[in-house]
């Protein structure tokens, strides 16, 4: 170690590599082998190998390919036996074909009404390819951080809104996509003050989730406006009349959705 007051030397920086940098190749270590006189390495200059399998040589040029030499001699456009192996790994094996197909059947009464022929119609229609129908350009429903308003995130709450029922603003009507019928509770209708005379019967039963059915026996059809500001949508809407305690008012069906 240097004394106290001695000079700093200078930072010594490695020279880069150039091409006469790489020197000559080492002869190979095993002379004293027999050499085969039939084969020769014009790398190593000797008799122990062919030069198509010198393995020094290979690496000799992969060196100089790395440090900017033979750039040339390169095709590009070609990738490397490591780099397409390595793809091939990453790609996802092919899937499986499935072992069946599990169907899903919508029905109910929104499907041309309760009548046996009505359905049967709906059968029909749901059969005929729809190519060459225009198609409804509708506006995207998109919600924001300004919706969160009230709701503690993360959650898995019901899609809950406000609309107005017969000129009502009514509070608490669930979005249920899964359902084929648009439900007004019995208590939520009353608070309307429509007279119970323009109530329609109804002879098909409402069917549950674990099967017990629910005798539907009257609806009403009335005008429901959604949305807020300039943007809204009106549509006519038969809510079936279901007397049972509900946290809800009404609930909105799927083919309601699809006619705003």
């Amino acid at each position: 170690m240097g004394a106290v007051g001695d000079p700093v030397p200078d930072v010594v920086h490695s020279e880069p590599k150039t091409l006469e940098n790489f020197g000559q190749p080492h002869a190979n270590e095993d002379t004293g082998k027999q050499r085969n006189h039939n084969n020769y390495c014009e790398f190593h200059r000797d008799h122990s190998h062919d030069t198509d399998n010198c393995i020094d040589l290979d690496n000799h040029i992969e060196d100089l390919i790395k440090h900017g030499y033979l750039g040339g001699f390169v095709d590009k456009s070609e990738k490397p036996a490591q780099e397409e192996s390595r793809i091939e790994n990453v790609r996802p094996p092919p899937r499986a074909p499935p072992a069946s197909v599990i169907h899903v059947i919508s029905g109910g009464i929104v499907a041309r009404g309760e009548s046996s022929l009505g359905r049967k119609k709906y059968t029909h229609l749901c059969e005929i390819d729809n190519q060459g129908q225009k198609k409804r350009q509708d506006d995207p429903v998109t919600f924001t951080d300004d919706d969160l308003q009230g709701v503690q995130t993360p959650h898995n709450d019901a899609l809950v809104i406000t609309t107005k029922v017969a000129n009502f603003e009514v509070w608490r009507i669930l979005v249920d996509t899964g359902s084929c019928v648009d439900v007004l509770f019995e208590e939520a209708f009353e608070k309307l003050g429509i007279d119970k005379d323009h109530l329609t019967p109804v002879n098909t039963p409402l069917m549950g989730f674990s099967g017990e059915s629910l005798m539907l026996t009257r609806r009403i059809t009335l005008p429901l406006l959604i949305g807020d500001g300039d943007i809204t949508a009106t549509t006519m809407v038969d809510f079936f009349i279901v007397c049972c305690s509900s946290s809800y008012n009404a609930i909105l069906d799927r083919p309601t959705l699809n006619s705003l």
